[in-house]
């Protein structure tokens, strides 16, 4: 007993430091102030989410294999990313318009692995005190060191092992964090000087040393003792940050997770995760059987994200006319049923900013299908007008990008005439005027100039209703430059 005080002492110290650690995150969650739930939309989920959910379970794309091809991840083409070439694309027609809004700025690429990253990981930390938790890191570190060096059971060694791991993991999150910040000012002090010297680069050494120690403390627990009941722990974070590096190897220990543990509570995220390794490697087959598996788990923080990515998958899968606008409706299906899903954990944050994103992305889909009707229906179904405005004005933005003027001009007549104090006006009629002009459509083009002098007037019911000086003097510059 004398022989093993020093551990028992050692073990009590490092558990008041890890007590402290977390009492230090729990205090910076409690510091961000979490909002409460929405009353709007509270209650059981409605039985047509749950109906939603069982199809998409079951549901396949509709094309066969040698019908495939990506529709929006990057492929390289004559020397540009198929991305790269839709982003041209967009800044060419918002210069033909001359003019510059934010209506671009949405998701034009499927979300990837750091979406996901972001989504699991999100927390709430307070970043102006991380210098403080970064001290107890390492204190903490230090004293799972000395442990380890004493002997100790296997039980004991495998939980400081992972704890060790984590800390160096967030070490990285950390440093990352610090380096990227000390690039953006670099970046920013070379565009200041006019770009003189040599342009900075994103140099990573801090992060890279922190997450490899991590991989290789989880890699050792993952070999040393392959049949403890917390190697599915060390399997599923090993995993997690070979994906975040970019490692193929990423999916074999989460498969090797799926066929030891099959009953782990880390199940779904592993499934999740492998949806997410074969959809950034183009392989939609292995992504959807996977992402598909995951809406068994309904209570999982996995569940939403593999619904919105299921969406993404569907519209990633083409084929031909028929089989592309069968695989568009199931991806309409995947992010309503996000949306559904969301308005119920309203109080989330994370669901929050998911459910946004859901309805941008799908303002895609709706491009596409060209049912303008329905997209118009279902937005407002929403009942948030000024979101309703945003997504519209992107659906016209994007049929006016792919040239199909006549719902373009719809879109932004309906716009202005349902909302005519909106300040973004000025701005939809002179796309109006632009389009008209494009197409050499001179009494439209008339008829639009005038629809906007008259609302950049004094004395005009637009004019009144802006109560930014600020916001009047930039439609006026609009209306004049043009």
């Amino acid at each position: 007993m004398q022989r093993n005080r020093p551990l028992i002492y050692a073990v009590g110290l490092l558990g008041l430091l890890g007590a402290t650690l977390e009492e230090a995150h729990a205090k910076q969650a409690a510091a961000g102030g979490a909002k409460a739930p929405s009353q709007t939309n509270k209650g059981n989920m409605a039985l047509g989410m749950r109906d939603a959910s069982a199809e998409l379970r079951n549901w396949q794309p509709v094309v066969v294999e040698r019908n495939k091809k990506s529709r929006t991840l990057p492929v390289e083409k004559k020397g540009q990313s198929s991305l790269e070439s839709l982003r041209q694309q967009t800044r060419q027609f918002s210069g033909s318009l001359r003019l510059n809004s934010d209506v671009g700025e949405g998701r034009f690429e499927p979300p990837g692995l750091y979406e996901f990253s972001t989504f699991v990981n999100q927390s709430g930390k307070n970043l102006g005190k991380e210098e403080e938790l970064e001290k107890l890191r390492v204190s903490t570190i230090a004293s799972i060191e000395k442990i380890l060096k004493q002997p100790t059971s296997a039980s004991q060694r495998v939980d400081l092992l992972l704890r060790l791991a984590e800390l160096h993991s967030e070490r990285h999150k950390y440093f990352l964090q610090k380096e990227m910040t000390a690039y953006e000012l670099a970046h920013d002090r070379w565009t200041k000087n006019n770009r003189a010297a040599a342009e900075p680069k994103f140099v990573q050494v801090q992060s890279l040393n922190s997450v490899n120690m991590a991989v290789q403390i989880l890699r050792s627990v993952v070999n040393q003792y392959p049949n403890h009941p917390r190697t599915q722990d060390a399997l599923y974070h090993l995993g997690f940050l070979l994906t975040e590096m970019k490692s193929d190897s990423a999916a074999l220990y989460f498969q090797r997770l799926i066929d030891r543990f099959p009953k782990s509570n880390f199940i779904a995220d592993a499934h999740l995760a492998l949806g997410e390794f074969y959809f950034s490697r183009n392989r939609f087959n292995e992504a959807l059987a996977n992402y598909q598996k995951v809406l068994s788990f309904r209570n999982s923080r996995s569940y939403p994200y593999a619904v919105y990515k299921l969406g993404w998958t569907f519209f990633n899968v083409r084929g031909n006319e028929e089989e592309t606008a069968k695989n568009l409706q199931k991806s309409l299906t995947a992010f309503k049923l996000l949306v559904k899903y969301a308005d119920d954990m309203s109080g989330k944050n994370r669901m929050s900013e998911l459910r946004k994103d859901a309805l941008r992305d799908m303002v895609l889909v709706y491009s596409e299908l060209g049912n303008t009707a329905d997209a118009e229906s279902y937005f407002k179904s929403v009942e948030e007008p000024e979101l309703y405005v945003t997504l519209l004005e992107r659906l016209a933005w994007l049929h006016a990008d792919a040239g199909r003027n006549r719902e373009a001009v719809e879109i932004y007549g309906r716009l202005v005439a349902e909302y005519p104090r909106n300040p973004k006006n000025i701005q939809f009629m002179m796309r109006l005027a632009a389009i008209h002009e494009r197409e050499q459509r001179r009494d439209q083009l008339i008829e639009s100039l005038e629809m906007a002098a008259q609302a950049v007037h004094p004395s005009s019911e637009w004019m009144q209703a802006q109560k930014s000086a600020e916001a009047r003097e930039n439609a006026k510059r609009v209306f004049i430059k043009e």
